[in-house]
């Protein structure tokens, strides 16, 4: 066990313990304010405070974790060895800044509730995160603080042993569109028609014609295949389903569709499923319950999982009304516009709700990498796109943390846009799934 001194105990520092040495380290931690049985415990032990000659590894508070409530924070960037951080302390530290606050501010995403520019579409912009800023969006810097933490705890305490974490990979699918052409009702097939006429896209109108008489599949009908590699890789796979009231964001087919009830149903069968809230559900509280029953009705059972349509992310509005429903977990932590980290971990971890100052139940399982923030935003190539997420693969690997990727179902049709994406997304779970066997 590691014992933590600190002249003031509160939620803020008890959930930081948590991330760090429980859910990273695995390893427990107690926090305590009393100099004699700090000073008297025999092991491992950390002294966060300024109180100077106490034994054990001292990290010099910046004053963050002592705040109640929110305010602009003024953060200097200074390097620890080879690792960026942040609140810089003393120098003469084995550990030079506040590591326990540097977490908490990224993990919680305090920056996100201070007043900001957003995107068009609300959302809070990439290119403004601390982590942009300083360029380590894309490493999983918490983790690796906890890691060289724990390469400093080994070479103090001789007798110090971690259990080593096994890396894990997760593919999410988002199904915002279940079809292309197919079960789409006679007036929006109409409409799709009209469109191919007024822009002469002869192309498009023969591929819905054909499609919809049954002489080819539909190109959003890759379930078959994702099954199959899935099954082949032995992949752990989430799928979240979009069932809101069509609109001008929200254009999956008609909640009411028996073939698209069935294909829920049949996926149900060998993968976990998820409610996908529709970009409407931010606007219109009653929307999402409605939607969360929807799911729960087709498959039989309580829905506990969710990511949001469009990573609409509004901080701690949009995880509170989740946490009512009975959500368990959510995936909607990272960037729309960038990849990486945002909350500067691979590691799953419960919000922390900052304007109540206390911890919820509901998990956060951040993404790494997905394919429209690849293909549309960064306008890389397949093979560019492989190489970034390896990049970002093997800072996860150094941590065996969890990469997790989110793909969409029409990003494997290899149809417009998506041409030699297909092939990329095996390319990645084959990564994934050779590093997973080299750790069994």
């Amino acid at each position: 066990m590691i014992l933590i001194y600190s002249e003031k105990i509160n939620n803020r520092l008890s959930y930081t313990c948590k991330v760090i040495f429980e859910l990273i380290l695995e390893k427990p931690f107690e926090l305590t304010d009393e100099l004699e049985k700090f000073e008297e415990y025999d092991g491992v032990k950390f002294n966060y405070s300024k109180v100077e000659d106490l034994p054990g590894i001292q990290i010099w508070p910046s004053g963050l974790l002592a705040e109640r409530g929110l305010k602009e924070q003024k953060i200097d960037y200074c390097k620890w060895g080879d690792l960026p951080a942040l609140f810089p302390t003393s120098s003469e530290l084995p550990v030079p800044f506040d590591l326990f606050s540097s977490a908490f501010y990224l993990i919680t995403r305090y920056e996100e509730y201070l007043p900001h520019a957003s995107d068009e579409y609300g959302r809070f912009k990439a290119d403004l995160s601390i982590a942009y800023e300083y360029d380590f969006l894309h490493l999983p810097i918490i983790d690796l603080w906890a890691y060289k933490l724990r390469d400093l705890i080994c070479s103090i305490y001789a007798s110090a042993k971690f259990q080593e974490r096994q890396y894990k990979f997760i593919s999410t699918i988002d199904i915002d569109s279940a079809f292309a052409y197919r079960h789409k009702g006679l007036v929006r097939t109409l409409g799709g028609f009209a469109k191919d006429v007024s822009q002469l896209d002869l192309e498009n109108f023969t591929a819905r014609m054909r499609s919809l008489l049954g002489k080819d599949p539909d190109p959003f009908d890759t379930y078959e295949e994702l099954q199959f590699l899935h099954d082949e890789f032995d992949i752990e796979s989430i799928y979240f389903f979009l069932l809101a009231d069509y609109g001008h964001n929200d254009k999956n087919v008609s909640v009411n569709s028996r073939p698209f009830q069935s294909l829920i149903k049949s996926i149900a069968d060998h993968a976990r499923v998820g409610i996908h809230p529709g970009f409407m559900s931010n606007y219109q509280p009653e929307k999402l319950p409605k939607e969360v029953s929807r799911l729960s009705q087709i498959v039989k059972r309580e829905i506990t999982v969710s990511r949001q349509h469009f990573l609409m992310l509004q901080l701690p509005k949009t995880y509170r009304k989740l946490i009512n429903l009975d959500i368990k977990e959510d995936y909607t932590m990272g960037f729309a516009q960038r990849v990486g980290f945002r909350a500067g971990t691979c590691t799953p971890f419960p919000f922390y709700d900052l304007d109540q100052d206390f911890t919820t139940k509901l998990m956060l399982y951040p993404f790494a990498a997905m394919d429209a923030t690849l293909n549309f935003y960064m306008e890389l190539t397949p093979d560019e796109a492989y190489q970034e997420i390896c990049k970002l693969s093997n800072e996860v690997r150094k941590v065996n943390g969890t990469f997790i990727s989110l793909w969409h179902n029409e990003s494997l049709s290899d149809k417009w846009h998506w041409k030699g994406w297909k092939d990329l997304y095996q390319r990645m779970i084959m990564n994934a799934r050779e590093h997973e066997e080299q750790q069994e």
